[in-house]
C-alpha cells in the first residue's frame, strides 16, 4: 500500500504541481537603475514597533503611489510602494481588512500574525489622503521575520517613514486567498477561494497549502547551505515533501 501510494503521489505531483505556484504580481519597472541605492544620515521610529533604526542606513528606492485593493468586491484605495516590481501595502493596512491582528516582539526582531484574533484592532495607521501623482522614495530593507500564528512565513518586510510594508500577493496567500492584478485598472482582486487540491489518496484531498506548510521550510534551509540548488535536488526535495503529505493522510 505504500509503495502504492508513493507512485501514485508522484504521478500526481508531476502533473499538478506546475500549476499550484502562483505568478508574481508584475507592474512596469517605472524606476530608474540610477535611483537604486542611495546613502542617508538620519533616524527613524518605526511606528509597528517603537523601535528606532539605525541612523546611517543603506536605503533602496522605489515607487509611491495609491493603488486599489479589491477584498471579495469591497474596493479599497490603498498607499502602495511598488519595489522590484511587487506591490507592497502597509502591514497594518491589510491586517484591518483580512481581520487579523499583529503581536511585535523587538527583541527577537518578530511580527506574529494573529489569523484569527477575538476582535480586530482599529486602523489608526490608514491614509486620509490619495496620491494624486506617484513619487520616487527612498525605503529601508526591513530586519523583523514576519510570522503566521508563529509559523514562519519567509516573507520580506520594507519600512518607508516608520511604517512596515509587506508584498500584498504573499501577505494574502497566508490567508489561501487568490491575488489577481488587473493592470489596465491598476487594481488588485484578492478573493476567498476554496483550498487548491493537488490530488488524492483513498478519497482523501491532498492540499496545497498542507504541502507548502511542509516544503518551505526544507527549502528555505536548502537555499541557506546551498544558494543555488540543482533542478535534481530541487525535485528531489518536492517529491520526498509529497511523500510525507501521503503518508501522513494514510
Amino acid at each position: 500500500m505504500k509503495n502504492l501510494a508513493r507512485i501514485f503521489s508522484v504521478l500526481v505531483f508531476t502533473m499538478s504541481f506546475s500549476t499550484c505556484v502562483n505568478a508574481e504580481i508584475a507592474t512596469t519597472n517605472q524606476i530608474s537603475q540610477d535611483f537604486m541605492s542611495t546613502q542617508i544620515i538620519g533616524s527613524d521610529l518605526n511606528s509597528e514597533t517603537g523601535k528606532e533604526i539605525s541612523a546611517t542606513k543603506t536605503l533602496e528606492t522605489a515607487l509611491f503611489k495609491t493603488d486599489t485593493i479589491e477584498f471579495d468586491n469591497k474596493p479599497v484605495e490603498f498607499s502602495t510602494v511598488i519595489y522590484k516590481d511587487r506591490i507592497y501595502v502597509k502591514l497594518r493596512d491589510l491586517c484591518y481588512n483580512l481581520k487579523c491582528n499583529i503581536e511585535v516582539d523587538n527583541s527577537s526582531r518578530v511580527i506574529n500574525i494573529l489569523k484569527n484574533p477575538e476582535s480586530v484592532e482599529e486602523n489608526i495607521y490608514a491614509d486620509k489622503e490619495k496620491i494624486l501623482e506617484p513619487i520616487i522614495i527612498n525605503i529601508d530593507i526591513s530586519d523583523f521575520i514576519i510570522k503566521s500564528d508563529n509559523i514562519d512565513t519567509y516573507m520580506e518586510s520594507i519600512i518607508y517613514q516608520g511604517r512596515t510594508y509587506v508584498p500584498v500577493r504573499f501577505f494574502s496567500e497566508v490567508f489561501e486567498k487568490k491575488v489577481d492584478w488587473l493592470a489596465d485598472q491598476r487594481k488588485v482582486i484578492v478573493s476567498t477561494i476554496p483550498p487548491e487540491i493537488i490530488g488524492y489518496v483513498n478519497d482523501q484531498a491532498l492540499y496545497k497549502k498542507d504541502f507548502d506548510f511542509l516544503y518551505e521550510p526544507q527549502y528555505h534551509s536548502l537555499v541557506k547551505t546551498n544558494p543555488a540548488p540543482s533542478e535534481d535536488e530541487i525535485k528531489n526535495l518536492k517529491s520526498s515533501t509529497f511523500d510525507t503529505l501521503v503518508i501522513y493522510s494514510l
